[in-house]
């Protein structure tokens, strides 16, 4: 056998090798469960907590029909997390941004439980604001509260290779509700 012929054949080998890893390293560092989180409102009430100090009391009586209130308005929020790949999903963390208002209550979700292939979980939530306004001004808690409109979440998530994956939620009618990536975002970091 001539050298040239033995060099082709290792470097074949070497390339055969390569070319089978391919799919392994793809599966290793490329492919990853694909977790949605969805905002799913729950109702809510609004609380009538008593009269204002800010009520004029200068005649030495509160007119009832312009009497400022005292409210405590609640919204009850669902935090839906799918899982919408046949990869499981290890060690998920939820992260808000720090200079935005949050649940004033939400579910722990448990890191150490995985999220199955096909699996959702939902995280009971409420939010609670107070405000001074006369019955008729005050706040019906429909829908989501307005303080949610620019709300930004990140989910963080290991594939089980423990190659980290993140989706970026954002509450904005402007952008795609869910977003996802290899990189952690700067925003949270």
């Amino acid at each position: 056998m001539d050298p040239l012929s033995i060099i082709l054949g290792i470097l074949g080998l070497i390339i055969t090798v390569l070319i089978a890893m391919i799919p392994y390293f793809r599966k290793v560092y490329f492919v990853g469960p694909e977790l949605t989180i969805e905002l799913i409102p729950d109702g809510g009430m609004s609380m009538n907590c008593g009269l204002s100090g800010k009520n004029d009391t200068s005649k030495g009586y509160v007119d009832g029909n312009n009497a400022i209130y005292v409210f405590e308005v609640t919204w009850k929020v669902n935090l839906k997390i799918t899982n919408n790949s046949n990869i499981t999903a290890y060690y998920p963390k939820l992260k808000f941004l720090n200079q935005q208002l949050s649940f004033t209550k939400l579910d722990n979700l448990e890191t150490n439980t995985p999220i199955q292939g096909n699996e959702q979980i939902v995280l009971k939530g409420k939010y609670v604001m107070y405000e001074e306004v006369n019955g008729k001004e005050r706040t019906q808690p429909n829908g989501l509260p307005n303080n949610f409109e620019d709300l930004k979440i990140l989910l963080e998530y290991k594939n089980p290779h423990k190659k980290e994956f993140y989706t970026i939620f954002s509450n904005s009618s402007e952008l795609e509700k869910n977003n996802y990536t290899r990189k952690k975002p700067k925003e949270f970091i």
